[in-house]
Protein backbone atom coordinates (compact mmCIF):
# COMPACT_ATOMS: atom_id res chain seq x y z
CA UNK A 1 0.00 0.00 0.00
CA UNK A 2 1.23 3.42 -0.41
CA UNK A 3 1.72 4.43 3.58
CA UNK A 4 4.03 1.11 3.52
CA UNK A 5 5.97 2.46 0.38
CA UNK A 6 6.20 5.90 1.90
CA UNK A 7 7.49 3.96 5.18
CA UNK A 8 10.09 2.17 3.43
CA UNK A 9 10.76 5.00 1.04
CA UNK A 10 9.78 3.40 -2.20
CA UNK A 11 9.36 5.58 -4.85
CA UNK A 12 7.12 4.60 -7.98
CA UNK A 13 8.53 6.40 -10.31
CA UNK A 14 12.37 5.35 -9.80
CA UNK A 15 11.34 2.04 -9.85
CA UNK A 16 9.15 2.23 -13.44
CA UNK A 17 12.34 3.81 -14.56
CA UNK A 18 14.74 1.11 -13.08
CA UNK A 19 12.34 -1.36 -15.18
CA UNK A 20 12.46 0.44 -18.28
CA UNK A 21 15.80 0.39 -18.05
CA UNK A 22 16.06 -3.20 -17.24
CA UNK A 23 13.62 -4.00 -19.90
CA UNK A 24 16.21 -2.13 -22.76
CA UNK A 25 18.76 -3.93 -21.30
CA UNK A 26 16.86 -7.61 -21.86
CA UNK A 27 15.96 -6.87 -25.06
CA UNK A 28 19.33 -5.95 -26.53
CA UNK A 29 21.39 -8.91 -24.88
CA UNK A 30 18.45 -11.05 -26.82
CA UNK A 31 19.10 -9.68 -29.24
CA UNK A 32 22.93 -10.42 -29.51
CA UNK A 33 21.63 -13.92 -28.35
CA UNK A 34 19.53 -14.14 -31.66
CA UNK A 35 16.26 -14.35 -29.40
CA UNK A 36 13.66 -11.43 -30.80
CA UNK A 37 11.58 -9.54 -28.07
CA UNK A 38 9.23 -7.32 -28.07
CA UNK A 39 9.12 -4.54 -25.20
CA UNK A 40 5.35 -3.71 -25.91
CA UNK A 41 3.56 -7.28 -26.42
CA UNK A 42 0.79 -7.78 -28.16
CA UNK A 43 -2.27 -9.24 -25.84
CA UNK A 44 -3.43 -13.22 -26.80
CA UNK A 45 -5.87 -15.25 -25.77
CA UNK A 46 -5.32 -18.45 -23.99
CA UNK A 47 -6.60 -20.50 -26.95
CA UNK A 48 -3.99 -18.76 -29.15
CA UNK A 49 -1.19 -19.64 -26.72
CA UNK A 50 -2.91 -23.73 -26.37
CA UNK A 51 -2.79 -23.89 -30.00
CA UNK A 52 1.21 -23.61 -29.87
CA UNK A 53 2.28 -25.58 -26.74
CA UNK A 54 3.54 -29.17 -27.12
CA UNK A 55 1.87 -32.15 -25.60
CA UNK A 56 3.90 -31.79 -22.88
CA UNK A 57 4.11 -28.10 -22.13
CA UNK A 58 1.57 -26.00 -20.06
CA UNK A 59 1.05 -22.21 -19.60
CA UNK A 60 0.97 -20.74 -15.85
CA UNK A 61 -0.19 -17.82 -15.31
CA UNK A 62 -0.06 -16.68 -11.48
CA UNK A 63 -2.16 -14.26 -10.00
CA UNK A 64 -2.00 -11.85 -6.58
CA UNK A 65 -5.54 -11.24 -5.60
CA UNK A 66 -6.14 -8.82 -2.08
CA UNK A 67 -8.37 -10.73 -0.10
CA UNK A 68 -11.93 -8.77 0.93
CA UNK A 69 -14.47 -10.05 3.38
CA UNK A 70 -16.64 -7.76 3.93
CA UNK A 71 -13.44 -4.89 3.82
CA UNK A 72 -10.27 -5.61 2.55
CA UNK A 73 -8.39 -7.43 4.68
CA UNK A 74 -4.40 -7.37 4.68
CA UNK A 75 -4.36 -10.95 3.09
CA UNK A 76 -3.94 -12.21 -0.31
CA UNK A 77 -4.75 -15.58 -2.54
CA UNK A 78 -2.38 -16.28 -5.15
CA UNK A 79 -4.32 -18.23 -8.73
CA UNK A 80 -2.78 -20.17 -10.68
CA UNK A 81 -4.36 -20.79 -14.33
CA UNK A 82 -2.92 -23.11 -15.84
CA UNK A 83 -3.98 -24.15 -20.04
CA UNK A 84 -2.75 -27.86 -21.46
CA UNK A 85 -2.66 -28.61 -24.81
CA UNK A 86 -5.59 -31.24 -24.48
CA UNK A 87 -7.95 -28.91 -21.86
CA UNK A 88 -10.99 -27.66 -22.84
CA UNK A 89 -10.85 -24.85 -20.35
CA UNK A 90 -7.92 -23.80 -18.19
CA UNK A 91 -7.58 -25.50 -14.97
CA UNK A 92 -7.78 -22.90 -11.51
CA UNK A 93 -5.35 -24.10 -8.35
Amino acid sequence: GEQKRREKTIGLQALETKTNELEKELSVLLNRAGISAELTPKIHSWKEIQQKLQPNEALVEVTRIEYFDKEWTDSVLYIALVVKKNNQYPAMV
